[in-house]
């Protein structure tokens, strides 16, 4: 078990590294500017379609086919599998040809950039990415399918080498591409992805047989399973169209410049959901099911708020402090202005504060699936993302840019109140969290200090990171050391 576990964050952890590379690779390439704000708002239209559409199907999808096999038999659920992979794929071709008819359209009621040449270079890029649509949704079920055959590893080391790939194009292409280097390399990555899972799935007595009245009834039990999901779905897909709407009409650049910001706290965070929704809901859910009582779940639900404030001790001061560090790796030599990398290392320390609550609102979120509150949960979510869409809309103008991530801290932090309180009685949480956030501050601010000092006495700025990390790290290692011989000497 132990291995497994290892294996499979090693493997997580080299797809975030990944990311991580594509931010710096992306941004010492093309720097910020119209041709990747063109990127980040026609690839995000795509992806918000697909994931509005068929995002409940596919998440929903491990949990049906597991319950069709256990109830009917493996060959059927197999067979209903392939059906609804198949009636998916063709839904996103319709979608493609549909979107690429009214994409002149969408794209001018939504994209305000102020160049002339923006509109044409957003709607060139949308266009090509149209395709992804039908690939991705390949990709996302098939995967999902192998995980319920107990193939988990497999499609983990598929991502990472296909992503390896498509980076390892990207330099080659830019040249002469452009932009559109980008575009082709998510193409590789798409392509070599869905080419082995399929493999993968014909193994595995997918893909075959014909269209049939039974099979027909199972997609149709997706689809409706799915149904209730659809309104928190829509809700985010649409606020993420409205920021990427609303940063394009403030300049050039800012929605790269947010994107940027964003995609370093989306990757913090991708680490919290993993394990959060990997262990933290079934350790809630065995605490909800004993038969022991709130006192036996409310300790286990402060002890997960504790893992992940610890979590947030480790990884936000040294990032919040080192922001305007991380931006000059970020973009190296690439034509970016000084006005520029401030707006990011800015927006970074934004997104590092809006991260807080985010997770609060993570941990409540589990606790209320644990209770088999998912309906509650769902609702949170839609509140959260109406909020911050009233935010983005009334304060724009008055804040800026900034008010994108501060409108994501206000509106998950409200929800994360009401979840808590729809949880059950919490203020032992509340008065722990006091000190835990007082905690972060005067960590942050430390660091911050030393990056001010590195930035003046250190030439490079990865000498500079390690040197904040290394610090950090062994500041937290100490404290948790004391800590624990504290906890040995009342044992």
């Amino acid at each position: 078990m132990t291995r497994q576990f290892l294996l499979l964050a090693t493997l997580r952890g080299a797809k975030l590294g990944l990311a991580v590379v594509s931010l710096i690779l992306y941004g010492r390439l093309f720097g910020i500017g119209l041709q990747m704000d063109a990127w980040v708002f026609a690839s995000g239209v795509v992806a918000a379609a697909g994931m509005l559409v068929w995002g409940p199907v596919n998440e929903i999808a491990r949990s049906r086919f597991l319950r069709h096999a256990t109830h009917d038999n493996f060959a059927a659920a197999a067979q209903g599998a392939t059906q609804l992979l198949r009636f998916t794929t063709l839904g996103s071709a319709l979608i493609a040809f549909l979107l690429w008819f009214a994409g002149p359209w969408l794209l001018r009621a939504l994209y305000s950039g102020e160049l002339p040449d923006g509109e044409l270079l957003v709607l060139r890029v949308f266009t090509l990415m149209l395709p992804s649509l039908v690939l991705g949704q390949i990709l996302s079920l098939g995967v999902a399918y192998l995980n319920c055959c107990d193939v988990i590893y497999a499609p983990e080391w598929i991502g990472v080498g296909a992503a390896l790939a498509s980076l390892s194009s990207v330099p080659a292409l830019a040249p002469m591409l452009g932009i559109y280097a980008i575009v082709a390399a998510h193409y590789i990555n798409l392509m070599l992805s869905v080419g082995f899972v399929l493999a993968l799935l014909l193994k595995r007595r997918f893909l075959g047989g014909p269209w049939s009245r039974h099979t027909n009834s199972s997609v149709r039990d997706y689809l409706e399973f799915s149904a209730p999901l659809y309104l928190s779905y829509g809700a985010g897909q649409a606020n993420g169209l409205l920021e990427k709407a609303l940063a394009s009409s403030t300049g050039t650049g800012v929605l790269t410049s947010v994107n940027y910001a964003s995609q370093i706290k989306s990757t913090l965070q991708a680490v919290l959901t993993s394990v959060l929704f990997s262990l933290a809901v079934p350790r809630l859910t065995q605490a909800t099911s004993a038969g022991t009582g709130w006192p036996a779940f409310a300790i286990a639900w402060r002890e997960v708020q504790r893992v992940v404030l610890l979590y947030l001790l480790v990884v936000l001061p040294p990032v919040w402090g080192g922001a305007d560090l991380i931006t000059t790796v970020l973009f190296g030599t690439a034509r970016v202005g000084v006005d520029q990398m401030d707006l990011v290392a800015s927006l970074i320390r934004y997104y590092l504060v809006a991260l807080v609550p985010v997770a609060l609102y993570l941990v409540h979120g589990a606790a209320l699936l644990a209770q088999q509150k998912g309906r509650s949960y769902a609702v949170s979510g839609v509140v959260a993302q109406m909020i911050s869409a009233a935010c983005c809309l009334a304060l724009l103008r008055t804040y800026g840019p900034q008010m994108f991530p501060l409108a994501l801290l206000v509106s998950h932090g409200v929800v994360a109140v009401a979840m808590a309180r729809a949880v059950g009685p919490s203020r032992q949480l509340w008065a722990e969290l006091i000190g835990w956030l007082v905690v972060l501050a005067l960590a942050g601010t430390l660091m911050r200090v030393l990056a001010n000092w590195a930035l003046i006495y250190i030439e490079s700025p990865v000498v500079a990171l390690m040197l904040i990390a290394g610090v950090h790290g062994a500041v937290v290692g100490a404290g948790l050391l004391w800590h624990k011989l504290r906890w040995m000497r009342h044992v």
